[in-house]
């Protein structure tokens, strides 16, 4: 009887095969955080060198800022979510010299489930809607909205646009389909600035790790910029021409938590070369940096 029983269960095994698992779902990526959530992070920019000419300067500084993303309001239909992005503490500092700060004016951004932007306003509002806008870059138009309120900003601040990359580490690049681990995405923005021609984003994404609720990226991000006018912090009161401006973040790691949508650190190695063109000389400048997000210290 008890060889039987082995028999009969041999022969069910044989069968009905090996029970294979399912498969591991894709994990849910998309931006969409807790309603009236709020998170505020600190964001520093460690400037390690000053170049002009490829020739070190022996300049060094720091720009910090604590950063502050509210969600405003929510759609579950649409799935798509307005915030409030604000800066506060801001301070800047080169070869130990204080800088000059330009108050940080206050956005309101509707984004969508990949954390595109979709309209972009001052303080609490948002401009009508425009059904023909495609989907944009948040650091692009805050760069953009910079530029256009003037570039003492960028001077004030080292040459460091620090609304434009808090944002970059605050935002996830998200892919617009499933992915797993392993996988990379590319994202590509294009910015018209008003007689100036274009800026553009070029982003590659990987998603390095997934465990616990936390998905890990790594990104590998390149800005250029059309051409502007800057006050020539040499010589206060002449404009200068700033050409061939690229800002580039490599290696920007986020801490990405599924649960609330909030990237909770980041860290890049940042490099900006430009060309400073004054009546007398064209001086090629490089700025080389670290920049840190994080929950502020207590």
């Amino acid at each position: 009887m008890q060889s039987r029983c082995v028999w009969l269960w041999l022969a069910m095994a044989l069968v009905t095969g090996p029970v294979l698992a399912e498969p591991a779902a894709p994990p849910n990526l998309a931006y969409f955080p807790r309603p009236a959530q709020v998170d505020t992070r600190d964001l520093r920019v460690h400037i390690t060198e000053v170049l002009l000419a490829d020739a070190p300067t022996g300049m060094n500084g720091v720009a910090r800022a604590t950063m502050q993303i509210a969600v405003q309001s929510q759609d579950v239909t649409t799935g798509q979510t307005v915030v409030q992005s604000s800066m506060s503490k801001v301070s800047s500092e080169i070869a130990g010299r204080k800088l000059k700060q330009v108050p940080m004016p206050t956005y309101c951004l509707l984004l969508d489930q990949q954390a595109r932007l979709l309209a972009l306003g001052n303080g609490d509002s948002l401009p009508p809607p425009n059904p023909t806008v495609l989907p944009g870059s948040p650091p692009l138009e805050v760069l953009k909205a910079a530029l256009a309120r003037g570039a003492g900003e960028l001077i004030s601040q080292g040459g460091v646009p620090l609304q434009a990359l808090g944002l970059q580490c605050a935002l996830p690049l998200l892919p617009d389909r499933p992915v797993q681990m392993g996988d990379t995405w590319q994202a590509s923005y294009t910015c018209q600035f008003e007689g100036a021609g274009e800026a553009t984003e070029e982003a590659t994404v990987a998603l390095l790790g997934l465990e616990a609720g936390l998905a890990t990226f790594s990104s590998n991000l390149r800005y250029t910029l059309p051409e502007f006018e800057a006050p020539n912090p040499l010589l206060p009161g002449q404009k200068m021409k700033v050409e061939n401006a690229v800002l580039e973040l490599t290696d920007l790691v986020q801490e990405y938590e599924l649960a609330t949508s909030v990237v909770r650190a980041a860290h890049a190695r940042m490099t900006m070369t430009l060309q400073a063109v004054s009546p007398d000389m064209t001086l090629p400048i490089k700025i080389k940096a670290n920049l840190t997000y994080a929950a502020p210290a207590r």
